[in-house]
């Protein structure tokens, strides 16, 4: 797994060097873990993958959904069935990130 396997979460940090650090670190985390036999993960890196992938999902979800389809009123564009979509969809971090795929 490389960082190119996510185009959309690596675009929004591309321009961050902090961010992309962090985005590195948390796939080779990933990485290392998938290439343990028996796969293992330390919990104090479990927690700082989740919330570096939450933080840059809930940021790529803002760059490529919100701000361009929804933001200065784009949201009243939209068909109806469009902005109920919107409004149920909640992205708080990586966790929501099945939901959202599910309701999409």
């Amino acid at each position: 797994m490389v960082p190119e396997n996510f185009p959309l979460m690596l675009s929004t940090v591309v321009s961050n060097p902090r961010r992309l650090d962090n985005f590195n670190h948390a796939i080779n985390l990933l990485n290392s873990t998938i290439q343990k036999d028996p796969p293992e993960i330390m919990n104090s890196d479990y927690k700082m993958i989740r919330n570096d992938l939450g933080r840059i999902f809930e940021q790529a979800w803002e760059d490529k959904v919100s701000r361009p389809f929804f933001y200065a009123g784009k949201f009243q564009e939209q068909p109806e069935g469009i902005q109920e979509l919107h409004h149920s969809i909640m992205v708080i971090g990586f966790n929501s990130m099945n939901t959202t795929k599910n309701k999409i």
